[in-house]
């Protein structure tokens, strides 16, 4: 009977770790090198080299690891209570501020905002009229301003019809 307990236990040992990182891939790591957090901790960064953005937050240990009945399991009690065949989520802390996109030429403002600068606008422009009339009305320079006839006034103002002197 001890005999068979024993090999139960040994069993359970050789079962794996399923990990899900937290961009959804499954990892299934051996139990004797994650039953330690240094061990699981490693695998992690390793699983992490190559990603482009969370990458370097996980190497920050910016993350959050959750046991099979959705809770945290911290790192100092790791050991105490993590088990073969446990299925842990990995979740990222949030992050403060965007990632940077890229860096932008001096006196450029709004980096990483707007139009991806590899989009080129075609569209009509702005106000719905055509730029044929726009530039006839415009005008150049203060020449422009000045040759341009002044606005019409309404028939009913400033003309005295009303029969009130």
């Amino acid at each position: 009977m001890k005999a068979s307990i024993e090999a139960a236990a040994k069993k359970a040992e050789q079962l794996p770790i399923r990990f899900k990182d937290a961009v959804g891939r499954k990892f299934s790591f051996p139990f004797h090198l994650c039953g330690t957090w240094q061990g699981m901790e490693d695998l992690i960064k390793q699983a992490f080299l190559q990603v482009d953005v969370l990458g370097p937050h996980v190497q920050e240990g910016h993350y959050d690891l959750i046991g099979p009945d959705g809770e945290i399991i911290l790192p100092s009690v790791w050991e105490k209570v993590v088990q073969p065949d446990w299925a842990i989520t990995m979740t990222m802390w949030p992050m403060d501020k965007l990632p940077p996109v890229s860096r932008m030429p001096p006196g450029w403002h709004g980096a990483g905002r707007g139009i991806p600068p590899d989009v080129i606008n075609v569209g009509p422009p702005k106000g719905g009229k055509s730029s044929k009339k726009k530039q006839e009305s415009r005008g150049s320079g203060w020449i422009g301003f000045l040759a341009r006839k002044p606005p019409k006034k309404n028939s009913g103002e400033g003309q005295g019809g009303s029969g009130e002197d």
